[in-house]
């Protein structure tokens, strides 16, 4: 009978500390990248999504994703050996209609801006960010297999962009370097 009581005590003790492990800060991180991001979809009843891209910026990664009609930029951040959500998990639905559907977010503490997108017309087969005043392109990068494309800029290079963005332009180029499409990114946020 003793012995009876005392395996009944163990076993609550244990589910006690499982759910106070479960309910704890620690539920929120984890010891990958990966897993990170999963959880911070799930939080958002979000997901899962195909991971097309991953980059690596300071401080963390960012997921480029397609969910169904939607596509993502999640970031995970490191703290120390632990991974946790960073911002942007929910997705933009795509709009077919348009030649370039993308969105851009700017977080001024670190400071970084991600702007990613996807591309709809067959022609364009490369997207590059530039400034209107001196006709130079600041970035430029071939799109993925899946027509996706993200940018990730930190530090001097996000906050040039964000004291230019009225004259900062997204730009797709075709196959003989020409540029057929052309978009403010500032239309983007005030919905021009």
């Amino acid at each position: 009978m003793k012995t009876c009581k005392e395996i009944i005590k163990w076993i609550i003790c244990l589910i006690l500390v499982m759910l106070c492990v479960k309910f704890s800060i620690f539920s929120h991180v984890s010891l990958s990248p990966l897993r990170a991001h999963q959880k911070s979809e799930r939080t958002y009843y979000y997901g899962p999504s195909e991971i097309i891209e991953v980059v690596d910026v300071s401080g963390g990664k960012v997921y480029l994703c397609r969910y169904k009609d939607w596509i993502s930029a999640n970031t995970v951040k490191r703290n120390l050996i632990f991974w946790s959500a960073g911002d942007q998990v929910g997705g933009s639905k795509i709009d077919y209609n348009e030649r370039v559907n993308f969105t851009w977010f700017y977080s001024g503490h670190e400071p970084i801006i991600k702007l990613h997108g996807i591309v709809n017309d067959a022609n364009i087969t490369s997207i590059g960010i530039m400034n209107s005043e001196d006709k130079e392109f600041m970035f430029e990068r071939k799109i993925n297999s899946e027509n996706m494309f993200v940018f990730c800029l930190e530090g001097k290079n996000a906050e040039f962009i964000m004291d230019n963005s009225e004259t900062t332009f997204l730009v797709g180029k075709n196959n003989d370097g020409e540029v057929i499409f052309n978009h403010n990114i500032w239309d983007t946020i005030t919905g021009n």
